[in-house]
């Protein structure tokens, strides 16, 4: 009995297996040339975080070109730099720099649609103090400060 089961069941598996195989097989000719196109546009985000444990009671940011700013109370004794980086296709020019200060960002490109935008997170007493013109920049009333 056990014999007539393996028989059936490899019956079964060649025939599913060779059947499927044929219907696959039939009436699909895939084409060998590739169609015409061209690409229209094509954009890149790019998303960084990072913290850092800091003691001064005050960070300075300055900033150059597409640059976003955003300033919300973080952790105690933690600073958050988070960037959302866009770009479309063109050359960048991205530097970032932090020395446990100061942050320098600077986001140029050729394009629209660009732009760099920074959340900084900081320990509720810290002063954000700016040297340079964000382009946008969102802070509660009393943590910012232009130089």
């Amino acid at each position: 009995m056990r014999r007539l089961w393996l028989i059936g069941g490899g019956a079964f598996a060649f025939i599913s297996i060779v059947g499927m195989g044929m219907g696959f097989g039939f009436g699909v000719d895939p084409p060998d040339e590739a169609a015409d196109t061209s690409l229209v546009s094509t954009a890149t985000k790019e998303i960084t975080q990072s913290v850092y444990r800091i003691t001064t009671p005050e960070v300075y940011v300055d900033v150059a070109g597409e640059v976003d700013i955003r300033v919300v109370p973080g952790q105690s004794s933690n600073l958050t730099i988070r960037r959302e980086s866009t770009w479309a296709e063109g050359a960048r020019e991205q530097s970032e720099s932090w020395n446990g200060r100061w942050l320098r960002a600077t986001f140029v490109c050729a394009t629209k649609g660009c732009g760099a935008s920074y959340t900084l997170a900081v320990p509720n007493g810290t002063r954000v103090l700016l040297t340079g013109r964000p382009r946008t920049l969102t802070c509660p009333r009393g943590m910012c400060d232009g130089i």
